[in-house]
């Protein structure tokens, strides 16, 4: 049963929010579905811009020096900063006293060079995984800067696998990806145009020609379930990628190794599947909120498009396909797979490579772009204007220099998604991702144990929120709005206890005071039977849609 009473507030060192003391005071009934409310909001556009000549990077540039344009329309620069980033150690969990732990922490709140490295194994051929995996271990082992953050992942169908957290020491990272092994997708690259395209015209008989009728529909329904169950797990991994690292300080470089992707995007919207997307609009939305530009790497290397004496031109229902047919596929499929690494590069600043066997190189340049940049700002009406993509151009008044920026982004009615189903996918990810997400921070400190029902045990906790990590809709009358969740897994992953509650309410405007000072306590428990336990903890701020998690261990005598 959700629970929409908002406890009171205590006067203690930080504000408590305590189920507890939830009995009296009650909230407005949330609007209807059909009858939603809206509020004008003013919300700040960032844009992390890196500035390069022939030197390198261009520096000791000054907000006149910038313009940028949002549609065409030149818009007044807010916020301006020069960024340069800096490799101090930064931790995921950290004991931050007994039976403490935190999502993140740093030393300082200063920019990091933070570059995150994904082989991606669904849609990309085993193959060219085993020669990707050579090239970053060149990389990692020749290339790689002391003066960068590198995290290592694998994006598989059954989620993103972290094979090592941030090191600054490659040695590390070469011996975890030697333990990586390559994993054979059924995405692994058949061109299933060309093989509709070269069905002869010999067949004899109206029923032979009925089967391969039957068979050619069969396979196409496979491939087209296949592709969406690779763009779901691809698009899952990638925003789990995103909330983990969106509370790190800093402009990240995602480091994309990939055969490609499971469908053609030329243009923001273009070809892109109906049921997809809100979700692909979600996805780079994720991705610019968290501050993080795209570096798509083509894991085939140099592709020869082009026949030769080893390929195979029977189809799996073993017709002989027609050879010309094949390759302008191959064609159009490796023109397609180049336009849509761009594409996903330019829309959030970042750069694609490709037709290169030279992938150690290619790394090594998109993870130097992180170490300098200007981040620029400008305010926008949320509401104001058509939903959908919003082209940005960003300019500089010097002649003999590029400019990398993010070419736009997407601005979506909130209407249009249903909350409470993002709500649960939301939690629901968070649960289960290996990542701690870092887009709200939090501080878990389990105070103790008391028995309970049934040989049970009360896993008692608190939960610190620090000011500012909760976003209060001042417009609807101090509107604070988030769900707490707490998961216990057992070794086998099995849940053995949880606990949830969502806090609803309007504040009075000396507590939102407090708030900014002070931040919250939220205090709870779970009920579990003796045993050791992993406890995922998760917040959602669901005024912000900003979510935080961790895991913390814990053993019940």
């Amino acid at each position: 049963m959700k629970n929409r009473i908002f406890p009171k507030i205590l006067a203690l060192a930080a504000v408590v929010l305590f189920a507890a003391l939830a009995a009296g005071q009650q909230t407005q009934p949330a609007p209807s579905a059909t009858n939603p409310t809206f509020s004008a909001r003013t919300e700040l556009v960032l844009v992390p811009a890196v500035v390069t000549d022939h030197n390198g990077h261009v520096t000791g540039l000054t907000k006149d020096d910038f313009i940028v344009q949002e549609n065409g329309v030149e818009q007044k620069l807010a916020t301006f900063e020069e960024v340069k980033a800096t490799a101090q150690r930064m931790y995921r969990v950290s004991t931050a006293g007994q039976r403490e732990y935190s999502n993140t922490h740093f030393t300082d709140y200063a920019p990091r060079r933070i570059n995150i490295i994904v082989l991606d194994t669904i849609n990309t051929p085993i193959l060219d995984q085993t020669r990707a995996k050579q090239e970053l271990v060149k990389f990692l082992t020749s290339s790689v800067s002391s003066q960068d953050l590198t995290s290592l992942l694998v994006l598989t169908r059954g989620g993103v696998r972290v094979v090592h957290d941030f090191t600054a020491d490659p040695n590390v990272l070469v011996q975890a990806l030697r333990k990586v092994k390559g994993r054979v997708d059924v995405m692994s690259g058949e061109n299933t145009d060309a093989v509709a395209e070269s069905i002869g015209n010999d067949q004899a008989g109206v029923e032979a020609a009925d089967l391969l009728s039957a068979i050619d529909q069969a396979e196409s329904q496979l491939t087209q379930m296949m592709q969406e169950n690779a763009i779901d797990a691809t698009l899952d991994g990638f925003d789990a990628i995103a909330n983990a690292f969106r509370g790190v300080p800093g402009r990240k470089a995602l480091i994309w190794v990939s055969g490609g992707f499971p469908f053609h995007v030329d243009r923001p919207g273009d070809t892109v599947p109906n049921r997809f997307m809100d979700r692909y609009e979600r996805f780079f939305q994720k991705l610019n909120d968290a501050n993080i530009s795209m570096y798509p790497i083509d894991a085939r290397g140099l592709v020869v498009t082009a026949l030769s004496a080893a390929d195979s031109l029977t189809s799996a229902s073993g017709r002989r396909m027609n050879p010309t047919a094949v390759m302008r596929g191959r064609t159009t499929q490796n023109q397609a797979t180049i336009d849509t690494l761009n594409s996903f590069a330019d829309m959030t600043g970042g750069r694609a490579f490709y037709n290169t066997n030279d992938l150690a190189h290619a790394i090594t340049r998109a993870a130097d772009d992180s170490s300098s940049y200007y981040l620029l700002g400008y305010y926008v009406k949320s509401n104001e204007g058509k939903p959908g993509w919003r082209k940005i151009s960003v300019k500089v008044r010097r002649g003999g220099v590029s400019v990398r920026a993010r070419s736009g982004y997407y601005a979506t009615a909130d209407h249009m998604t249903d909350p409470e189903q993002l709500r649960r996918r939301d939690i629901a990810e968070a649960v289960r991702s290996p990542f701690d997400f870092t887009a709200v921070p939090m501080t878990v400190h389990i105070v103790g144990f008391q028995p309970a029902a049934e040989n049970k045990k009360n896993v008692l906790f608190e939960v610190t929120l620090p000011p500012n990590s909760l976003q209060i809709d001042n417009a609807d009358n101090n509107h604070m709005n988030f769900q707490f969740v707490a998961v216990a897994h057992d070794a086998s992953g099995k849940t053995a206890g949880d606990a949830s509650q969502e806090i609803d309410g309007h504040l009075k405007p000396e507590t939102v005071q407090k708030i900014g000072t002070t931040g919250f306590l939220y205090r709870n428990l779970i009920t579990v039977p003796p045993g050791e336990y992993s406890v995922k903890f998760v917040v959602r701020d669901n005024v912000s849609g900003r979510v935080g998690s961790l895991s913390a261990p814990v053993t019940v005598q």
